[in-house]
């Protein structure tokens, strides 16, 4: 245990000298203010700047900005932040716990058998099994809790820095943790080749030279196999080093890292890493290769999501689409259930959108419309982040959710739930150019397929409008361009841009190919509607990105049956065992005459589309067409190694759901019980904050006291949760500065309502700053849990609007409807 000699100043008079054990709670000195720190026996690595000491105590009332640079320093020591340094503020600070269906390793050989703490190996060996999953989060929470056990454990800060491969700067100050003398010292051989071959990976000087850096990553591994031949984690990373190098070095033999890992999984057939990194390694090469691994890597690891999604990789490539959404609902359910039990928000998974978007993908492959229109709206309704998930951020849950849903409408023709939708506003438009040209295309189409000729008209022009910003805009950066070659040819200073990077309207522009081609689609079918079918078909041939089966549709709409034929048997062709382009084959055959063909496509559709809605029109007209044809449709098509089906509906829901807050009751200033669970009906903001000394938090509360008003009127009361005792918090609520805290404040000085709602650092028993918002049925809508106070009171406005409008809509659609409505974040009918 370290141990600091800590004077505090009482801030009624008077200063003391007291022992700090840096394990037990730290910050918790109510109403003590840190004045100077000395380091006594095994330092902790913190000190404050020289003279810290002669500084007066910041007065509860100010905020961070209104401190010396001294009591900023301070104050960064006491609230929130981790006492071994930056390093350890982000990421998990909660306590791991040993979690089913991990992935079995034996990586632990050094855990004596009479440790003190021999829950360590299990630690570390679950650890090790999650990196090979790639679950990050979870890794680095079983190695902290390692480290928590046995503080002097090198491999444990190695295992941080593996969890954080993809935030190098991390990685480093982990891998600086592992390597000090106190630790390192008592490593193992084998433990030290570990991390040194990792350590040469993240070299800093090599960030720009990732061949290289691969080149020793896999030499240090190499060195360790040599070793020690039974280390089949470090022959599984030799080939996951290749893997990862492709980009920069190329993998060579696939073949022969192939055979490294099936030396391995014939010491262990079910090992995490080597079943996933030869799915890895054949995904864009040769998926077939990965056949045998891929129904066998989800029961390996059946409680990490990913283990069940990469097999999706798989069998996607393949065309293998039924397969592929088992796959991937089995990582959904698993996700969502893992989310529910361990207080986890979506955004904080780093793929799990990335699955959940294939898998609505894919739904829609097989006709599945309904249920992929579940996957995608649940998608986008999740909760946003003002990091995480919102319109800029291009690859999140918010922007793929609504690009799947849009194409399950615009596929399957659903353009009046389109319109319906977007009446409401639940489309969420953004003024991104991505948002902005998905607008445009499918109101525009909408109007098309409904004939709304005065819309359509509406929807040109703005198209036409989009496109003048585009051209002005790269007219505007030929000048630029121009002007600054000329200052260079001249040999002077670049001259300030002549015209702004974007027009006044402060809007990106949209590609001009997409506005062209767009524009050219919809004057298509405004001729086609006016008749003039040869000025159509010459637009529509101009319409470099129209979809190839509205495209195929539409030629023949214009009278060019061969080249309609043509292009939609292309696309079948191209995009195996999807149903709308057989089914659009199918009815072009059909209206051709050739029926010989329509049957044969007839055959083929109604074989793969035995789980397609059964409402969908295009499938009933050519049900009838079989009927009459009398055509006999075979087994659905199958192909080696698949997975083993069982009951999904045991893993976990199928949508995301919101998971219930922990009850509250607390005394305010006035010393009355508040509870959480009297306040239903309205939405609630919690802060989560470190007690009247701590400035930053000065600083939230002023700043959400100046909103409350307008966050009261959007549905919601803010409620402050703090460290403090009553008697502080009344204080602070009835300050002498006069400073306004309108919001309640309660008093949490057991901390027991921090434990419960995660904002507590388990790994160094010390609150944490966090923000909650719960809904008015009294489930978690956001949490976030930080070394510092969340300060977005914009983004927590908006998403008060965002989850006040899906709540008005989901009582419209459950009005006339004697089921109760489902709760926020889960759709009806979906998920267990």
């Amino acid at each position: 245990m370290r141990h600091v000699m800590v004077q505090t100043l009482d801030l009624r008079g008077g200063c003391d000298w007291r022992w700090w054990e840096m394990g037990s709670s730290p910050r918790r000195f109510s109403w003590w203010v840190i004045s100077t720190v000395l380091m006594v026996g095994v330092g902790a690595g913190v000190t404050l700047p020289v003279g810290a000491q002669e500084q007066p105590a910041l007065e509860p009332t100010k905020t961070r900005d209104e401190a010396t640079p001294e009591q900023k320093a301070e104050e960064a020591l006491r609230a929130g932040h981790s006492i071994h340094g930056e390093v350890f503020n982000a990421g998990p600070r909660r306590a791991a716990r040993l979690m089913e269906g991990q992935g079995t390793v034996e990586f632990d050989r050094d855990t004596p058998a009479d440790a003190a703490h021999p829950e360590i190996k299990a630690f570390i060996n679950q650890g090790v099994a999650q990196l090979h999953t790639f679950f990050y989060l979870e890794a680095e929470r079983s190695f902290r809790q390692a480290a928590k056990l046995d503080p002097d454990r090198a491999i444990a800060y190695w295992g941080m820095a593996m969890a954080n491969i993809e935030n190098p700067d991390r990685a480093r100050g982990f891998l600086e943790q592992a390597r000090r003398p106190e630790r390192w010292n008592k490593a193992s051989k084998r433990e030290q080749m570990h991390i040194e071959a990792f350590a040469a990976r993240m070299d800093k000087d090599l960030a720009n030279n990732p061949k290289e850096a691969h080149r020793r990553w896999i030499k240090g591994l190499e060195a360790i196999v040599e070793a020690y031949p039974d280390d089949l984690d470090a022959l599984s990373w030799i080939a996951l080093a290749v893997w990862r190098g492709e980009s920069s070095d190329g993998v060579g033999s696939r073949h022969a890292v192939d055979r490294l890992l099936e030396e391995v999984l014939e010491a262990r057939p079910d090992h995490p890493g080597a079943l996933h990194y030869r799915i890895h390694l054949w995904d864009e090469a040769k998926p077939e290769r990965a056949l045998s691994a891929a129904p066998r890597y989800g029961p390996a690891a059946p409680g990490i999501a990913h283990a069940w999604h990469m097999p999706g990789h798989i069998y996607s490539k393949l065309h293998r689409y039924d397969d592929a959404t088992f796959q991937q609902e089995a990582s959904a359910r698993v996700d969502h259930a893992y989310m529910i039990r361990d207080r986890v928000m979506p955004f904080e998974i780093h793929n799990y959108a990335h699955n959940n978007e294939w898998l609505a993908k894919n739904l829609l492959f097989q006709g599945r419309t309904r249920e992929a229109i579940a996957v995608a709206r649940d998608l986008f309704d999740q909760p946003r982040d003002p990091e995480l998930n919102h319109p800029g951020k291009a690859y999140c849950a918010r922007n793929l959710g609504q690009t799947r849903w849009l194409q399950a409408l615009s596929w399957f023709g659903l353009w009046d739930q389109f319109r319906a939708a977007d009446a409401q506003g639940l489309f969420e438009w953004s003024d991104t150019p991505e948002d902005r040209l998905k607008r445009l295309s499918h109101r525009g189409r909408a109007a098309a397929a409904l004939g709304d000729a005065t819309e359509l008209d509406r929807q040109i022009d703005e198209v036409k409008s989009e496109l003048i910003r585009t051209l002005d805009e790269e007219l505007a950066k030929a000048r630029r361009e121009k002007e600054a070659a000329e200052a260079e040819a001249q040999g002077v200073d670049k001259p300030p841009p002549s015209a702004p990077e974007v027009r006044a309207e402060g809007l990106k522009p949209i590609p001009r190919a997409s506005l062209e081609g767009l524009l050219a689609e919809l004057e298509g079918w405004r001729w086609l509607a006016r008749g003039d079918r040869a000025a159509a078909l010459a637009r529509f041939e101009a319409a470099s990105e129209m979809r190839s089966v509205e495209k195929a549709r539409a030629l023949a709409a214009c009278g060019a049956v061969e080249r309609a034929i043509e292009t939609i048997g292309h696309t079948v062709a191209t995009s195996p065992n999807e149903v709308v382009p057989l089914a659009a084959q199918v009815e072009l055959l059909a209206d051709a005459g050739r029926i010989d063909e329509a049957k044969q496509a007839c055959a083929a559709l109604l074989a793969l589309a035995r789980r397609a809605d059964e409402d969908w029109p295009a499938l009933i007209r050519i049900r009838r067409m079989a009927q009459t044809w009398g055509v006999e449709v075979g087994p659905t098509p199958s192909g080696p190694y698949p997975p083993e089906r069982f009951d999904l509906n045991q893993l976990g829901p199928l949508t995301w759901q919101p998971f219930p807050a922990e009850e509250i009751a607390l005394p305010d200033t006035e010393g009355v019980t508040w509870r959480l669970s009297d306040h239903r009906g309205r939405f609630l903001v919690l802060l989560f904050y470190l007690g009247m000394d701590c400035a930053h938090c000065m600083e939230q509360l002023r700043l959400f006291g100046q909103h409350h008003e307008a966050l009261r009127e959007l549905g919601a009361d803010v409620v402050g949760i703090s460290t403090d005792d009553t008697a502080r918090t009344r204080a602070l609520k009835h300050n002498k500065d006069g400073v306004a805290f309108p919001m309640t404040l309660l008093a949490d000085p057991e901390l027991k309502t921090f434990r419960a709602l995660t904002a507590y650092d388990d790994f160094e028993d010390q609150p944490l700053h966090a923000i909650v918002l719960v809904d008015p049925h009294g489930a978690v809508r956001y949490l976030k849990v930080s070394a510092d106070p969340f300060l977005d009171v914009a983004f927590v406005k908006r998403e008060l609007e965002r989850l006040a409008r899906l709540e008005r809509v989901r009582n419209a659609d459950h009005a006339a409807s004697a089921t109760p409505p489902a709760a926020l974040g889960q759709v009806a009918g979906c998920g267990k």
